[in-house]
């Protein structure tokens, strides 16, 4: 059977879109940076002649779409895709199978899901995706390890395809008294970093939420500049991320929200910012993605008064020590992402932990082993840096992104 795509590319999808069934809003997206979208039955019923005609508009217009399960769960797929072979739809790339499950719904997954899947789909090379939120809460009924290890062990080993994907949501980002929320979220970073480690031990690729919606519904607010976006962005990618979505919620929703599409069907002040973001990242994804994801260090900054509490449960959860990076030191927190490929290859994303809309730099200073030059992306734009003593400093500012690579010849 022939697999059905071949190129590996960080998948940017959206939920929740405007209006499913016009080709100009699915071209927005496109035009946007998004490479996927998510069919929902918000706006055309599931096997309707519309929903099947959406799926072709996706193909036209060069959207990827993942067939995503709605409130009919748990024979939702079986029951309303079983006349119908979505191998036959080149833009289906997969199936986002169940958001959030406790841990009941874990194992009704994997008796309802995991046979019809491997039974028509792994073959092909259709992606398995489940998102779940990243912290311990009474929604899974207990320690977020021991719901992970459940979701490994009852679904994830039990698919033979590279193709199966687990993603995290959190949203960090709040309109409280101070206006953020970035450093008073405990579990942001933590579960994070434990979530990337289950899936690199697993074999499973890691993905994430992007928070890009405002509204009543637990006080959060939209992102207001590109450094927020990005300050998001590359700390998901410090922990390995493939998968990158965002909730783009329509305004006039019933919860209040705003996102980067207004009820007209307009693009909103914040898809632009997700425009020049999406451009970035898909600018080296292809780069970030030949390298393989070994762990990521928690550095306190050296002004700080006191320890990181989300840093110190961080290591809890992720011990790692990089063999070519050997030393780093900064002024304030820092997150460094560690990647190898063909043993002697290293890339590092590096990502200043701070609120990302106070303008403060951060001083750097990074050791190695062996690297002579460095290639170093900041925000998308690449420079060859020289390692002298084997040291290289560099000055971070809040909100930037960096991806580093050793050059070998």
């Amino acid at each position: 059977m022939e697999k059905r795509y071949t190129e590996r590319r960080l998948w940017i999808h959206a939920t929740v879109t405007p209006d499913q069934s016009s080709k100009e809003q699915l071209r927005l997206y496109k035009n946007a940076g998004f490479n996927v979208l998510e069919m929902t039955e918000d706006f055309v019923k599931s096997c309707s002649q519309a929903y099947l005609d959406c799926l072709k508009y996706a193909e036209e217009v060069g959207l990827k779409v993942y067939v995503k399960e709605h409130f009919d769960f748990p024979r939702y797929f079986s029951k309303n895709f079983s006349h119908i072979d979505l191998n036959a739809y080149p833009s289906v790339i997969g199936f986002f199978m169940k958001d959030e499950p406790n841990k009941e719904e874990v194992k009704v997954l994997a008796k309802e899901y995991l046979t019809w899947f491997k039974e028509k789909y792994e073959e092909s090379g259709m992606e398995f995706f489940i998102n779940t939120h990243c912290g311990e809460t009474e929604h899974f009924q207990g320690p977020a390890e021991e719901y992970l290890d459940l979701m490994m062990n009852c679904i994830y080993n039990k698919l033979e395809t590279e193709n199966k994907y687990l993603s995290i949501d959190e949203y960090p980002l709040s309109r409280g008294a101070l206006g953020n929320c970035y450093l008073n979220d405990s579990e942001w970073v933590p579960y994070t970093a434990l979530t990337a480690k289950k899936c690199r031990d697993n074999g499973v690729r890691f993905g994430a939420y992007m928070q890009t919606f405002g509204g009543e519904w637990n006080d959060v607010r939209l992102p207001r500049s590109i450094e927020e976006l990005r300050f998001m962005a590359y700390l998901y990618l410090a922990f390995g991320v493939q998968n990158l979505g965002y909730f783009t919620y329509r305004t006039g929703h019933e919860w209040g929200f705003l996102g980067v599409i207004s009820e007209e069907g307009k693009p909103t002040k914040l898809y632009y910012l997700v425009k020049e973001l999406n451009e970035e990242l898909l600018s080296f994804d292809r780069e970030y993605l030949s390298y393989h994801w070994n762990g990521a260090i928690a550095i306190d900054g050296a002004r700080n008064e006191k320890p990181n509490e989300p840093f110190i449960k961080t290591r809890e959860f992720l011990q790692y020590s990089d063999k070519e990076l050997t030393g780093v030191k900064a002024e304030k927190d820092l997150i460094v992402g560690c990647f190898e490929k063909n043993k002697n290859e290293r890339s590092y994303v590096l990502v200043s932990y701070g609120e990302p809309t106070v303008k403060e730099d951060n001083q750097v200073v990074l050791t190695f082993k062996t690297a002579k030059k460095l290639a170093i992306r900041r925000n998308g734009v690449k420079e060859i840096a020289e390692v002298k003593d084997g040291k290289l400093s560099l000055e971070i500012k809040q909100g930037e992104g960096i991806f580093i690579q050793t050059i070998t010849n």
